[in-house]
């Protein structure tokens, strides 16, 4: 496993402290509107729901309900019931980069 290095960023002279400042703002403005916007989701899905509504077209956008049904089995599952030979024919292993901003206050 790959170590991982935490460091300020008075000690990352690349970043400029701006740079980190305007992140911190626009991740923190970001975050409330995301919360916003799923309790706005979770009240028209109800209500499209209740009023078995599966499109609503507006001039400023529009809208399209659907009900999805998603098949998963959990990793524990198959770690104990797929054998070892199946597992390894069907594992794929993809590498992502992911940056994840925290905010703290």
């Amino acid at each position: 496993m790959e170590e991982v290095n935490f460091k300020s960023a008075d000690e990352i002279p690349i970043i400029e402290e701006e740079i980190i400042e305007r992140y911190y703002l626009i991740k923190k403005e970001l975050s409330k509107l995301e919360k916003e916007e799923d309790n706005l989701k979770e009240i028209i899905k109800k209500k499209m729901s209740n009023a078995n509504l599966k499109n609503i077209i507006t001039d400023k956008m529009d809208l399209f309900y659907n009900e999805i049904e998603r098949i998963s089995y959990p990793k524990e599952m198959i770690e104990k019931f797929v054998s070892t030979e199946i597992k390894d024919q069907i594992r794929l292993k993809n590498k992502i980069v992911v940056l994840v901003g925290k905010i703290k206050k």
